[in-house]
């Protein structure tokens, strides 16, 4: 069974002093809230086998917060994961990983159209994506178009609730 949990990068710059797109890095809101949703989703998947991201700036920045919380047993970046990529590659990427948990950090709409193709085999998107917010899709092997099943998608508000701990005699 193979479980990929895909993350959008959280908040960025509107245009970076650099001036590409691929340097935008993210806003102090943007680093606060993917702490905070990280946070979350540690405490429902625990320590990951692999994190991989776009190598885009911020979903980099993005994968550095997460790693802290997830503590993954390996780091890499995945050109894949870059915006404008077949998500069907992205897939097939994932699936020729030997990692049973595996994040990916990227960006939409190709999130979204990759969640699409897991589910329906049509790369459509069905879901969507704020930023740092996530999913988690099961396989029953590997990642594949049409065979995962959505087991959760949540906002980053969501996932932050979830690692939120309640003062003794509050539960």
């Amino acid at each position: 069974m193979q479980k990929l949990i895909l993350f959008r990068h959280g908040a960025a710059e509107d245009a970076a002093s650099a001036g590409s797109d691929a340097a935008r890095a993210l806003t102090d809101a943007g680093r606060q809230d993917t702490a905070i949703a990280a946070r979350g989703l540690a405490s429902i998947i625990g320590p990951v086998a692999l994190l991989a991201s776009s190598p885009l700036v911020r979903a980099r920045q993005t994968a550095d917060i997460l790693a802290q919380e997830v503590q993954p047993q390996r780091r890499e970046l995945c050109d894949l994961l870059a915006m404008s990529v077949d998500p069907g590659d992205v897939l097939a990427w994932a699936a020729s990983r030997e990692a049973e948990h595996v994040v990916l950090v990227g960006h939409e709409p190709q999130l979204a159209i990759a969640v699409g193709l897991a589910l329906a085999g049509v790369p459509r998107g069905l879901v969507v994506f704020r930023k740092a917010g996530a999913c988690m899709l099961e396989f029953g092997d590997r990642a594949g178009a049409g065979s995962g099943l959505l087991r959760w998608h949540m906002e980053p508000e969501q996932l932050g609730r979830l690692g939120t701990r309640l003062p003794a005699g509050d539960a």
